[in-house]
């Protein structure tokens, strides 16, 4: 989420100095849709819906190599399935190894900015 410095200051009642906590834990939500609360019903924004910004809770292989570039933030997350199996949650891009660049940000990268030192030639 991207919230003005203005905005941040009107929550401060609700989220300053601990108070998100005490917030989240009243609504019994976790911090993000308590902050999503504060804006809309106690302050009485309306939270824009932006589907360039992106969470380590969707699926981030659906994302397109064409619009990487388009994008505003990107995510990564290990998910853990229980006991020992894991599964990750990755942007699908060509670029570095797994071993070598397991998050797929350096790939990202080399997306955006081709002629990185680091990046693979095609």
């Amino acid at each position: 989420m991207c919230i003005s410095r203005a905005l941040a200051t009107k929550m401060m009642p609700y989220a300053g100095n601990g108070k998100l906590i005490q917030t989240a834990e009243y609504i019994r939500l976790p911090d993000d849709c308590t902050i999503g609360y504060i804006i809309n019903a106690l302050l009485g924004y309306n939270l824009t819906v932006n589907t360039r910004l992106h969470s380590h809770l969707e699926a981030l292989s659906v994302i397109q190599k064409k619009d990487v570039v388009e994008q505003l933030t990107l995510s990564y997350a290990l998910v853990w399935l229980g006991g020992s199996s894991q599964r990750t949650n990755l942007v699908n891009v060509q670029g570095l190894s797994l071993e070598e660049d397991p998050t797929r940000f350096l790939s990202i990268h080399c997306t955006l900015v081709p002629r990185a030192s680091f990046c693979p030639t095609v």
